[in-house]
């Protein structure tokens, strides 16, 4: 398997978490599962190869390049033969930035991205086909996207609304506690209903969703950093009330216990990567 990453360039950042590339091939006739998890983020997935079948119906994995909104839960894909892909991973308000659609209206879902911007999906999609290597697929994106934002028609929410919540969005990455929404819209200068309104529409979670998703993507990353961690000292440096909030919440995003998890997958955290 051949795996590359980079990061976006300090233009995009505030869009693009990171891009990557993976190409694998899954002889075995039953293909291989993977299993998706909430990160926290969404994302742009390009297909050179042929798509995976999804497990979830309101998923449509059809077309080359497949967009997923937010996770509130887990999911699987069934790979088979040759799988060759170009992941653009976006950041939490990434969505709503770049393509000017509240994040709201793709949580817990997948489509193709002709379904939401035809002309840019066909552009991107024709280039990526076109590209020879990673590097040149990432420059193709970086071209693509700061064209987009430069263009004030496809902006959803204002500079400003975006700017409001990046204090609130950092602040649920660090504590991981249930800080109340009177004091977090406070921060950004708005009513609580206000800002939850706000934030699920460029986010695409409510406050309580991404603080929860946030508190389980850094126990991933904890791990992956202190393997020898216990789940008491785990759930404890993450801000679960103790050991049997985090268990319900790991089945809650991953469909297994915290101990089920790390024997059967290895530890790492999209948000905190």
């Amino acid at each position: 398997m051949n795996f590359m990453t980079s990061a976006p360039s300090a233009s995009l950042s505030g869009i693009v978490k990171q891009y990557w590339a993976m190409e694998a091939c899954h002889d075995s006739s039953e293909g291989h599962v993977q299993r998706i998890i909430p990160t926290g983020l969404s994302d742009l997935i390009f297909y050179k190869s042929s798509t995976p079948k999804c497990s979830d119906s309101k998923r449509d994995y059809i077309g080359n390049i497949v967009v997923s909104g937010q996770q509130s839960t887990f999911y699987d894909l069934l790979i088979c033969g040759e799988l060759s892909l170009f992941a653009i991973i976006l950041t939490p308000a990434g969505f709503t930035r770049l393509t000017g659609i509240p994040a709201s209206e793709l949580r817990d879902n997948s489509v193709p991205l002709n379904y939401l911007l035809p002309e840019i999906s066909s552009k991107l999609e024709d280039l990526l086909f076109e590209a020879n290597t990673f590097e040149e697929m990432v420059k193709v994106a970086e071209s693509i996207f700061l064209s987009i934002i430069q263009k004030e028609s496809l902006g959803y929410a204002s500079q400003y609304d975006f700017k409001r919540m990046s204090s609130p969005i950092k602040s649920m990455t660090m504590t991981f506690e249930d800080a109340s929404l009177e004091s977090i819209s406070s921060a950004a200068c708005m009513s609580k209903r206000h800002f939850e309104r706000k934030f699920q529409d460029i986010v695409g979670l409510s406050p309580k969703q991404f603080i929860r998703v946030a508190r389980f993507q850094k126990a991933l990353d904890m791990k992956s950093k202190f393997p020898e961690i216990t789940l008491a000292q785990l759930a404890s440096e993450c801000g679960f009330y103790d050991q049997s909030h985090m268990t319900s919440e790991f089945k809650k995003f991953s469909g297994y216990t915290p101990g089920e998890y790390f024997k059967i997958c290895e530890p790492s955290s999209d948000l905190f990567n």
